[in-house]
């Protein structure tokens, strides 16, 4: 394998066809070539997934951008200030033992382990069919999902919900969950 390239792991992967998921949900795009840029979101209850999908930075930057300012700084702040667990446990890793399946094995925020979850978020970066090594994926429980939603604007909640009427296309009781657990990286 190249240097500092590592496949998508096997979280990440479509819980249908267990293969990568290669469409942006909102343009398209294909997004396994090499140069491509996107990030995958999935939101699991009892291990179960609830949501999953995945968005070409086009599509993000443009998802941003409907964003009320406070909202991006209230997340971006929040991210900042709580993410020191997950920066040390990053630090212990050397590239030679880098493990992003490791990453994925607890709350980055509390360091609760998954398996002593029953809710949790996971999001990570690619590049076509690997991880964006300038990023690491992480894992959120709902817990911090929920703190996280209660620092958007009802404007950005507003945006963020047309984007899963739109998009998510899930049926209207599941649409309630993601009214609960909003989406994280948008």
């Amino acid at each position: 394998m190249d240097e500092n390239k590592y496949p998508i792991p096997s979280l990440f992967r479509s819980f249908l066809t267990d293969k990568p998921i290669e469409n942006c949900i909102m343009c398209e795009k294909f997004l396994l070539d090499e140069g491509t840029e996107y990030f995958i979101e999935k939101a699991f209850k009892d291990d179960y997934v609830e949501v999953e999908y995945a968005v070409c930075m086009d599509c993000a930057e443009n998802m941003k951008g409907t964003m009320s300012k406070q909202s991006i700084e209230n997340i971006e702040n929040y991210f900042r200030s709580n993410m020191q667990f997950m920066q040390e446990r990053f630090m212990n890793f050397e590239d030679d033992n880098f493990d992003p399946e490791k990453m994925l094995s607890q709350c980055a925020i509390t360091g609760t382990k998954r398996e002593d979850l029953n809710e949790y978020q996971i999001a990570g970066f690619f590049n076509g069919s690997h991880l964006n090594p300038a990023t690491i994926p992480f894992l959120i429980s709902g817990e911090i999902a929920e703190e996280i939603n209660g620092l958007l604007s009802k404007e950005t909640k507003g945006e963020i919900d047309g984007f899963v009427d739109d998009f998510i296309g899930l049926p209207p009781e599941w649409r309630e969950i993601l009214k609960t657990h909003r989406p994280i990286l948008i």
